[in-house]
Protein backbone atom coordinates (compact mmCIF):
# COMPACT_ATOMS: atom_id res chain seq x y z
CA UNK A 1 0.00 0.00 0.00
CA UNK A 2 1.76 3.62 -0.53
CA UNK A 3 2.59 5.75 1.85
CA UNK A 4 -0.44 9.20 2.16
CA UNK A 5 -3.63 7.13 0.53
CA UNK A 6 -1.32 7.16 -2.69
CA UNK A 7 -1.37 11.16 -3.23
CA UNK A 8 1.97 13.13 -3.74
CA UNK A 9 4.37 12.70 -0.93
CA UNK A 10 5.78 15.91 -1.55
CA UNK A 11 2.20 17.47 -1.68
CA UNK A 12 1.82 15.98 1.97
CA UNK A 13 4.81 17.66 3.11
CA UNK A 14 2.86 20.56 3.02
CA UNK A 15 -0.59 19.29 3.60
CA UNK A 16 -2.00 19.70 0.50
CA UNK A 17 -3.44 16.44 -1.13
CA UNK A 18 -2.40 16.48 -4.70
CA UNK A 19 -2.68 13.34 -6.71
CA UNK A 20 0.17 10.97 -7.50
CA UNK A 21 1.45 9.24 -10.44
CA UNK A 22 1.86 5.47 -10.40
CA UNK A 23 4.60 5.66 -12.46
CA UNK A 24 6.96 8.14 -10.24
CA UNK A 25 7.54 6.40 -7.10
CA UNK A 26 10.20 5.28 -4.63
CA UNK A 27 10.91 2.35 -2.17
CA UNK A 28 12.10 4.18 0.95
CA UNK A 29 12.96 2.14 3.98
CA UNK A 30 10.24 -0.51 2.44
CA UNK A 31 7.67 1.52 2.26
CA UNK A 32 5.99 2.86 -1.17
CA UNK A 33 5.60 6.73 -1.81
CA UNK A 34 3.94 8.31 -4.68
CA UNK A 35 4.78 11.32 -6.35
CA UNK A 36 2.57 14.01 -8.49
CA UNK A 37 5.95 13.95 -10.94
CA UNK A 38 9.56 13.39 -11.15
CA UNK A 39 10.06 17.40 -10.19
CA UNK A 40 8.13 16.24 -6.60
CA UNK A 41 9.92 13.36 -5.99
CA UNK A 42 13.44 14.81 -6.79
CA UNK A 43 12.44 17.49 -3.95
CA UNK A 44 11.74 14.89 -1.67
CA UNK A 45 14.50 13.23 -1.76
CA UNK A 46 16.64 16.34 -0.76
CA UNK A 47 15.86 15.60 2.80
CA UNK A 48 13.64 12.14 3.45
CA UNK A 49 13.92 12.83 7.51
CA UNK A 50 12.91 15.95 6.95
CA UNK A 51 10.27 15.70 4.37
CA UNK A 52 9.03 12.03 6.05
CA UNK A 53 8.68 13.43 9.67
CA UNK A 54 6.50 16.47 7.85
CA UNK A 55 4.29 14.63 5.95
CA UNK A 56 3.60 12.40 8.62
CA UNK A 57 2.64 15.07 10.68
CA UNK A 58 0.09 16.34 8.62
CA UNK A 59 -1.30 13.14 7.25
CA UNK A 60 -2.20 12.31 10.55
CA UNK A 61 -2.97 15.83 12.17
CA UNK A 62 -4.86 17.39 9.04
CA UNK A 63 -4.96 15.03 5.72
CA UNK A 64 -6.31 11.70 6.79
CA UNK A 65 -9.57 11.56 6.39
CA UNK A 66 -10.53 14.99 5.39
CA UNK A 67 -11.78 16.15 2.52
CA UNK A 68 -9.09 16.70 -0.23
CA UNK A 69 -10.41 19.05 -2.39
CA UNK A 70 -11.23 21.40 1.37
CA UNK A 71 -7.60 20.29 2.16
CA UNK A 72 -5.94 21.51 -0.48
CA UNK A 73 -8.04 24.56 -1.05
CA UNK A 74 -7.01 25.60 2.63
CA UNK A 75 -3.12 24.67 1.96
CA UNK A 76 -2.95 26.47 -1.52
CA UNK A 77 -4.44 29.91 -0.55
CA UNK A 78 -5.33 31.35 3.17
CA UNK A 79 -3.70 28.71 5.11
CA UNK A 80 -0.26 27.60 4.04
CA UNK A 81 2.34 26.50 6.03
CA UNK A 82 5.31 28.51 7.07
CA UNK A 83 7.91 26.41 5.40
CA UNK A 84 6.50 26.03 1.65
CA UNK A 85 8.01 26.30 -0.99
CA UNK A 86 6.31 26.94 -4.37
CA UNK A 87 7.43 24.17 -7.82
CA UNK A 88 9.55 26.95 -9.52
CA UNK A 89 11.31 27.13 -5.64
CA UNK A 90 11.36 23.82 -5.54
CA UNK A 91 12.93 23.46 -9.44
CA UNK A 92 16.14 25.19 -8.14
CA UNK A 93 16.48 23.64 -4.90
CA UNK A 94 16.61 19.74 -7.13
CA UNK A 95 18.89 21.78 -9.65
CA UNK A 96 21.33 23.22 -7.32
CA UNK A 97 21.48 19.74 -5.66
CA UNK A 98 22.27 18.51 -8.96
CA UNK A 99 25.30 20.46 -9.69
Amino acid sequence: MPQYGGYCANGIVYGIPWGGDADTWRMIDGKLYIFGGAGSRDAFLLDVPKNRALADKYWAEEVSGSNAFVQRTKRTTVARVAHYKSGAELALEVAAAKK
